[in-house]
């Protein structure tokens, strides 16, 4: 077998490979989202208001601490005036974001890292021309780096803000959201 057949095999069989493991993590990923939605179902609230709209989707945290920020967070946008939906990210999809002015995505942070479901979710909807709110939950302080990869997502033309909390820190929470409306 001569030199070429062999590297055109190698490199064949390389080929092949990234293929079958890009179906693979497809699939996965297909059935973890159905598993989310079996675990978490459709758990949509919404809080009247005067006019204006918000969308409040995240992820839910292993303590709950996720489900009771974001619950702070809403009832925040409705002292401001805005009628507040509130759901799990895994079911943003039903949403048409041109009837929001206002987009809060959530996530708990683990070992550093935001969920996926928040930048796949950009990508899949490209919102234009909204208050975007970025609303980490988890140990350690705000970290850029947290955001970062995720900011880079947004396309140009959105006003962006980031928050990240402890359900030990409401007031402090209800200060910062009441001060994107402020400023």
């Amino acid at each position: 077998m001569s030199i070429f057949t062999m590297l055109f095999i190698t490199v064949l069989t390389f080929i092949i490979g990234i293929i079958l493991i890009g179906i693979g993590l497809r699939i996965y990923h297909f059935f973890q989202m159905k598993e989310l939605d079996k675990y978490w179902g459709n758990k949509e609230y919404i809080l009247e208001g005067e006019g204006k709209k918000a969308l409040v989707l995240y992820q839910p945290s292993k303590h709950n601490t996720a489900d009771k920020l974001n619950r702070l967070l809403a009832e925040t946008l409705q002292k401001q005036g805005y009628e507040v939906t509130v759901n799990y990210l895994c079911r943003g999809e039903r949403y048409d974001l041109e009837e929001y002015e206002v987009i809060s995505l959530g996530s708990p942070v683990y070992m550093g890292k935001i969920s996926s479901l928040v930048g796949e979710y950009l990508e899949k909807k490209r919102p234009i021309r909204k208050k975007l709110i970025f609303f980490m939950t988890g140990m350690f302080p705000y970290r850029e780096k947290e955001f970062k990869e995720i900011i880079e997502k947004v396309e140009e033309g959105n006003e962006i803000f980031c928050i990240k909390g402890m359900v030990n820190e409401t007031e402090e929470i209800e200060e910062m959201i009441r001060g994107i409306f402020t400023s």
